[in-house]
């Protein structure tokens, strides 16, 4: 679900295989969710959730933006201290 976030392509390229710090996280959360509901508004939607409720601790059917950003703060925290992925930001 971290490839969700809204990035531009020079960024997805510095960012490699690392997740996003906290701090850059917490800072764009009104921007994400607010791309997030613009985007996956629609047709889209119902994947969207489907895919983050697949993959994301804390995410149930019917999840919302909100729902799902706190998954994927939860799984960064998860791929950092667990699997030892490196930070970017």
């Amino acid at each position: 679900m971290l490839n969700t976030l809204p990035a531009s392509s020079q960024l997805n390229r510095q960012k490699s295989d690392r997740v996003p710090k906290e701090v850059m996280l917490s800072d764009a959360q009104t921007r994400i969710q607010d791309w997030w509901a613009q985007a996956y508004d629609g047709v889209l939607g119902e994947r969207f959730r489907l895919e983050a409720q697949a993959s994301l601790p804390l995410v149930g059917g019917g999840a919302g933006v909100e729902e799902v950003y706190a998954g994927v703060r939860v799984q960064r925290l998860r791929l950092r201290f667990d699997l030892g992925v490196g930070e970017w930001g």
